[in-house]
């Protein structure tokens, strides 16, 4: 037998002859479908046996409501084929797709083969967003250590595993949530070679009739949920730890994936649900102690997801917090601290200050838990949370729209951002108007700046600038009279941005963009020969846009700067300036939640560097923490110290980036760039650029580790500067 399909079916009678009908038109003879139906109090079984029985490739089990594990098991024990293929009774399985994937198994001779899912109900059908955000369906071979992706498609349904790689492997019978975890994790670690086929090949109901599925119904039963995601937690570790298959070094780096995974989508929002019901708040922290404690030291001390959770997220409800349980809620923030003492002290210290000193004061202060203060605490909250829901949006609107009636203040300038400080480019900027306009009035505005004072600068300003989204002015009329001016802190065109990437994985809804953007009166762009571009990104015409260059740009230029970057770098690192050195600065990749953490996809340590060639490591500002990076004397971390990008640019040889803007402003100083484009097709989907990477390459692409390793060498003795020049002519032109 080639393949063997296996269907656990309970209550499903108004779905399970769309099923059978999707897998009797399948056109694999050597086929059997394996129906087990575990106890069907309807009419689920007499559909079955009606629609299968003038089919022999349906063989039909009946037992008593075992539960879908035992009915899986009952169906692994019986199957005979070479393949084996889980299908739930609600879904359908797409024309010709179990011979699709059978085929591709034996040409590939892959362990574990999958198609695209798709979901649907009566008013449509889409893809997960999360797959199409963690590219699970891009590129074709794969595995699980270099692409743990794949663990964001935990589900056994929609693959095909091969016999091998199953073995006596069973689902585990006593958990009633996520047990299937455990199945696909130990299948997806043991299999050498995973193969993506490119096709839709299953179709994933999302109920709307009767009872909802388990998978749908998670928040319900938010503690019986948490304990059996522990229990498949136990069981996965166990079990591959029992298989030793891979290194410490790998094994740790699987078990942090799964477990951001598994704690991220699952395990920490259920307990949320658990943690604002007051009965059952002390059983859910138990749990969280549970969970954190389970998971190994070494994979916990690397797992910032969690750290950020418990530190930040945790914290910020902290008003919740019941006055019996919380030596319970100090003991689990104490937990994940010691574990991972550096990355409080020093990631959640510079990103979350305001949940640091919450954190501390709660460790050290006993004062901070008494009850009066928690009813405080819990007072001020509930406060908060009916200015911020009922009030805030309508008094801000109100505000503006007063501001705009009063006479407008023609030498304001305001420059606004809303994060916690102003960028480089309008800190620059605001020193440059002073200079040239000594009667201005500056007003700086970022997020913690007073919102009612905000919102009446805005509406009288006669200018009003910024250089990145600016979410108090979406949807606004900007009065009549006024400026509103983007200079976007991404200078030239290399990944797409605003209505440009719309439909990207890494995008926003068309209409949230022209709310963001349709205002500008002026938007600045580095190259007349862009200037198309902007104004379809930004959804403006062509008239407003205006051409030149960043105020940081700029500066790159001046002598005195680069004098000044250099002594900065001898006095920093003096030990380092004799060295080669090569700038690595690459984006941040993935969704706004993801992309706090940077996965390094390069394996320096296996380049043969000369010990006169450092790397300095400088990462976007929104990346918070990295992963698979081996910081070293050659091999230097420069994130967070007191030297910006444009100063490493002046002492560096050479850069090397992937899909960031600083091409551009690198361009500047007549040095060769390496463009890394490792994932490129996955990028494509992620988010794009405006150019194929060949219009990008004035001097050096680079697609593997290899490549990479000879063309810093050749950087260093080889510069393209007629394609430096055209390249420069075509993005900087001004």
């Amino acid at each position: 037998m080639k393949v063997s399909v296996i269907i656990p079916c309970f209550n499903v009678e108004y779905y399970v002859g769309q099923m059978i009908e999707s897998l009797r038109a399948q056109q694999l003879k050597d086929v059997e479908f394996i129906v087990v139906d575990d106890g069907s109090t309807d009419r689920t079984l007499q559909l079955i046996k009606e629609l299968t029985e003038n089919d022999s490739r349906f063989k039909v089990i009946e037992q008593d409501n075992y539960g879908v594990s035992i009915a899986r098991n009952t169906g692994l024990q019986v199957a005979t084929g070479d393949y084996l293929m889980f299908v739930d009774a609600d879904d359908l399985v797409a024309n010709n797709a179990i011979e699709q994937l059978y085929q591709e198994a034996l040409m590939t001779e892959a362990e574990i083969v999958y198609g695209k899912i798709v979901r649907f109900n009566s008013r449509g059908e889409w893809y997960a967003q999360s797959h199409i955000e963690k590219n699970i369906y891009s590129g074709k071979y794969k595995n699980i250590m270099q692409h743990p992706e794949l663990f964001y498609s935990i589900g056994p349904c929609a693959k095909l595993y091969s016999k091998k790689v199953i073995g006596e492997l069973k689902f585990p019978e006593q958990i009633i949530f996520g047990e299937d975890q455990f199945f696909t994790f130990t299948t997806y670690t043991r299999a050498k070679k995973i193969v993506f086929f490119d096709k839709d090949i299953y179709y994933y109901r999302v109920r709307e009739l009767g009872n909802k599925s388990l998978t749908q119904s998670t928040h319900e039963n938010a503690i019986g949920y948490m304990e059996s995601l522990i229990a498949v937690y136990r069981l996965v570790t166990q079990q591959f730890n029992c298989d030793n298959l891979y290194s410490t070094a790998d094994s740790i780096n699987i078990l942090r994936e799964y477990s951001n995974r598994m704690f991220k989508y699952e395990f920490f929002p259920i307990f949320k649900k658990g943690y604002r019901q007051r009965q059952i708040q002390d059983r859910a922290l138990k749990l969280m102690q549970e969970f954190l404690v389970l998971i190994d030291d070494r994979v916990l001390a690397e797992s910032y997801f969690i750290m950020r959770a418990v530190c930040v997220e945790l914290t910020d409800i902290r008003f919740l917090l019941r006055f019996k349980n919380r030596q319970l809620f100090v003991t689990i923030q104490r937990y994940i601290i010691e574990v991972n003492e550096a990355a409080f002290e020093i990631k959640i210290k510079r990103y979350y200050p305001k949940q640091y000193q919450q954190i501390k004061t709660i460790i050290y202060s006993a004062n901070d838990l008494k009850r009066v203060n928690m009813r405080l605490d819990r007072l001020k909250h509930g406060l908060t949370y009916v200015w911020q829901r009922k009030c805030a949006t309508k008094v801000y609107r109100l505000i503006y729209e007063c501001a705009k009636c009063l006479p407008m203040q023609k030498q304001s300038v305001v420059l606004a951002t809303t994060k916690q400080a102003l960028s480089d480019n309008l800190t620059l900027l605001a020193k440059e108007i002073k200079q040239l306009h000594p009667n201005s009035q500056i007003t700086l505005l970022k997020k913690t700046s007073n919102k009612l004072q905000t919102y009446y600068k805005l509406g009288r300003a006669k200018a009003i600038i910024i250089d990145d989204y600016y979410s108090p002015l979406y949807n606004k009329k900007i009065r009549q009279g006024a400026e509103y001016i983007q200079i976007w802190h991404a200078m030239g065109a290399l990944k797409k941005f605003g209505l440009s990437a719309i439909n990207k994985g890494d995008s926003n809804s068309r209409l949230f963009e022209q709310r963001a953007h349709s205002q500008y009166t002026k938007v600045l762009c580095s190259s007349p020969a862009l200037n198309h571009i902007y104004a379809e990104a930004f959804g403006v015409d062509q008239s407003k846009i205006i051409n030149g260059l960043l105020p940081t740009a700029r500066q790159l230029l001046k002598e005195e700067y680069q004098s000044d970057a250099k002594l900065k770098f001898q006095r920093l690192y003096p030990e380092l300036t004799s060295k080669k050195k090569v700038l690595y600065a690459p984006t941040f990749r993935g969704s706004p939640n993801e992309r706090v953490v940077y996965k390094n996809s390069i394996n320096w340590d296996q380049m043969n560097l000369d010990s006169n060639v450092i790397i300095l490591v400088k990462l976007h500002p929104i990346i918070e923490n990295t992963q698979n990076f081996n910081f070293n004397q050659q091999i230097i971390n420069v994130s967070d110290d007191e030297i910006n990008l444009e100063e490493l640019m002046v002492v560096s040889d050479v850069l090397i980036t992937d899909y960031s803007s600083v091409i551009f402003e690198y361009a500047l100083l007549d040095k060769p760039t390496i463009q890394y484009l490792d994932g490129w097709s996955i990028y494509q989907t992620e988010r794009d650029l405006f150019f194929e990477p060949k219009n990008y390459s004035f001097e050096y692409n680079t697609y593997n580790e290899s490549e990479l390793e000879r063309m810093i060498y050749k950087s260093f003795e080889q510069r393209d500067l007629i394609g430096k020049e055209r390249f420069k002519y075509q993005f900087l032109s001004i």
